[in-house]
């Protein structure tokens, strides 16, 4: 973790692509990926964001820090650190790498925000709370799911390195959100994806599903590992929870579910 903040500070000293902030694209916070009422509010601007990483009471100093520099280089934002950052990034591929994020069957249908948000501290910190406690801490419920900036604030109060919540323009965007996530910075990227199997997914979903990015493949045509806490209890030919997705499914899965991922 500690090499990790460093890249990140140094960075901070990270970069890439024109990157647009979560909502860019005009989706309301009040509709949560299960489709229901959310009534966890978010800033939809630059200055709205800055104001909210500046104020936050979850994060230290030093946190507070790299998120801002992580949300200029999310609004591309040209300034010493984001210049730093798009350097580093444009002068190296995509990163191939698996990462070891644990899967956790999801205890009921509606649980797939506590499931992987456990996963994701547990890769962290290398322990978590139940997903029932988890569950109480971020607000989930059965008619409405789970909130993604509740995940991300849960995340953000355990964890050294904040997360951040985008919504990316295109999918090669995307592509560099989540190198610069799982790829760089080792960190559990977090999507919520609509899912169709005629798009290459194992099952279909009518409404959001959360999962992890754990890792990517073929540079040229990029595949990503994700570790999804509901696939066992519905497909019995995938045991890990585990399995390769192309990028255009991913990023196709995002479109169609209010388009925001936490890196």
């Amino acid at each position: 973790m500690k090499k990790i903040i460093c890249l990140i500070v140094c960075m901070c000293v990270v970069a890439g692509t024109t990157l647009i902030p979560v909502y860019a694209n005009g989706s309301n916070e009040k509709n949560n990926f299960f489709g229901n009422v959310d009534t966890v509010s978010y800033p939809t601007t630059y200055e709205g964001q800055k104001d909210e990483i500046l104020s936050n009471r979850i994060l230290n100093e030093e946190q507070k820090d790299i998120a801002l520099a992580k949300l200029d280089f999310a609004y591309n934002i040209d300034n010493e650190k984001t210049r730093a950052m798009k350097e580093l990034l444009n002068n190296r591929s995509i990163t191939v790498v698996t990462r070891n994020i644990p899967h956790f069957v999801q205890e009921n249908n509606w649980y797939c925000g506590p499931a992987t948000t456990k996963q994701s501290i547990h890769y962290l910190n290398s322990s978590s709370a139940s997903q029932q406690s988890i569950a109480a801490a971020i607000g989930t419920t059965q008619s409405s799911g789970s909130s993604l900036v509740n995940m991300m604030n849960y995340l953000n109060a355990r964890i050294a390195i904040p997360f951040l919540m985008t919504s990316p323009t295109d999918k090669a965007h995307m592509e560099h959100l989540i190198n610069f996530g799982v790829g760089i910075s080792d960190m559990p990227v977090i999507i919520g994806v609509r899912m169709n199997s005629g798009q290459g997914w194992p099952y279909t979903t009518t409404s959001g599903h959360f999962m992890n990015v754990a890792g990517q493949r073929n540079p040229s045509s990029i595949q990503y590992y994700v570790v999804d806490s509901e696939v066992t209890r519905r497909v019995s030919t995938y045991p890990t929870g585990k399995y390769w997705m192309g990028s255009s499914s991913v990023y196709n899965g995002l479109w169609t579910n209010q388009n925001r991922l936490i890196w």
